[in-house]
């Protein structure tokens, strides 16, 4: 079993992950919403359970698309797109 000294304890609890901000959509979009997000999040959401969630919204839209199309030929309404779209984005 390791056991951490109360310094590296007190450095996990400052810690903050900061991407390298390689891309323009990363740099002036996604630090924004996911400040926003880690910053308005209730302390005990694990972040596995965040990642589940945020697999929970594409396999809905996946879901809506199979029931709308079931054999992949029809073209979708704009709904479903946006569905997508928005599922993507909140993945």
């Amino acid at each position: 079993m390791i056991s951490l000294t109360k310094h590296e304890l007190e450095k996990i609890k400052v810690f903050r992950y900061k991407t390298n901000e390689s891309t323009l959509i990363e740099k002036y979009f996604y630090n924004h919403v996911w400040d926003a997000m880690a910053n308005n999040l209730p302390n005990w959401l694990a972040p596995n359970l965040m990642t589940v969630c945020g697999c929970l919204l594409p396999l809905i839209s996946l879901v809506v698309i199979c029931y709308v199309s079931p054999d992949f030929s029809e073209t979708l309404s704009h709904n479903v797109v946006l569905l997508c779209v928005v599922a993507h984005l909140w993945y």
